[in-house]
């Protein structure tokens, strides 16, 4: 089936044909079961490992346990694409969107300032950002503004609500608006390597802030803009950063902040 293409920290059994052995890796600990009966038609391994440091040159493997053995039903090499360089974060960010077909989220976002002043900032939690969408059938639309407290940088956004006609309102809007807005400071923060801060989400949709950042939500598939909920879910999962929200009661004081 040709080669593995990413490596999986998950992945627990790696087999080493220099060493004749299986390894097992469980959260950065490597452990080596050397071999009873290599030369069978399926290779086996002992049940017992001995702590080791990583390996080198190994073939991800699929492993089973049997009464006495570890029994290694197949193995494949790792191969590690490769990875292109760009030379803006904006590049990336479009070329991530297109990878993920979220052209959506990026094709209208603008960056003013400098970048540096950013990152600083959501490292020491001094980023907010504001979202806001609109409904005038058959389109929603939707947009945010993301600064530091100084206004140094300034990140703008306008997004064209992906759906078909029957699923346009302004709550679609709204969680376009969010859902954008992670997939911006997911993609941020991989770019610049950032590993901690926090970001201050704000918008007048209460429902949506509710939707998109409780734990327990959505409840059900019919949740309304059910699949933007689920991808907002999924980009939270993975974000590095602690969003905190803030729900902006006066839709008047939304357009006033995004206008000044």
């Amino acid at each position: 089936m040709g080669a593995w293409v990413t490596w999986d920290q998950d992945w627990p059994w790696y087999f080493c044909p220099e060493a004749s052995a299986i390894f097992h890796h469980d959260r950065g600990l490597w452990t080596r079961h050397p071999a009873v009966q290599l030369h069978s038609v399926r290779p086996s391994f002992s049940l017992e490992g001995v702590e080791v440091p990583p390996p080198v040159n190994i073939f991800r493997a699929t492993v089973e346990s049997s009464r006495n053995y570890l029994v290694c039903l197949g193995y494949g090499r790792i191969s590690i694409p490769n990875t292109p360089v760009f030379p803006s974060f904006l590049e990336y960010l479009h070329h991530q969107a297109r990878e993920k077909q979220m052209e959506w989220c990026t094709e209208f976002v603008s960056i003013i300032g400098q970048v540096d002043t950013l990152i600083e900032a959501l490292q020491q939690g001094q980023v907010h950002i504001v979202s806001d969408g609109s409904f005038v059938q058959p389109f929603a639309m939707a947009a945010f503004v993301m600064e530091n407290e100084t206004r140094e940088c300034c990140v703008t956004n306008r997004i064209i609500v992906p759906g078909s006609g029957e699923e346009m309102s302004a709550y679609r809007g709204e969680v376009s608006g969010i859902l954008a807005s992670l997939f911006f400071v997911n993609h941020l923060c991989s770019f610049f390597h950032i590993q901690m801060g926090s970001i201050t989400m704000g918008c007048d949709g209460e429902g949506a802030l509710y939707q998109s950042f409780h734990e327990d939500t959505p409840q059900s598939i019919d949740t309304p803009s059910f699949d933007l909920l689920m991808a907002i879910h999924r980009y939270r999962s993975w974000s590095s950063l602690r969003w905190q929200t803030t729900w902006i009661k006066d839709i008047r004081t939304t357009i006033r902040y995004l206008t000044n």
